[in-house]
């Protein structure tokens, strides 16, 4: 079965970005999908702290990580 993240960068949690992301949903035939709105990660900016992000974790140790795992 497929899997489908649909990503909403919409601050309004029921605006038109979410009707739309409910008819993808709803018409998502052999294919699990899932709505993440950005709105309810909790992720930092970017501290320019020389990458450690990518040589292991970064500083803030956010919901970024849970997402792409």
């Amino acid at each position: 079965m497929k899997r489908i993240n649909i990503l909403s960068f919409s601050a309004r949690k029921t605006g038109n970005c979410f009707s739309l992301v409910n008819y993808i949903i709803n018409k998502s035939l052999n294919a699990k999908a899932e709505y993440i709105s950005i709105s309810d990660l909790d992720i930092h900016e970017c501290s320019s702290c020389s990458y450690e992000c990518m040589n292991g974790e970064c500083i803030y140790n956010d919901d970024a990580y849970s997402y792409f795992e």
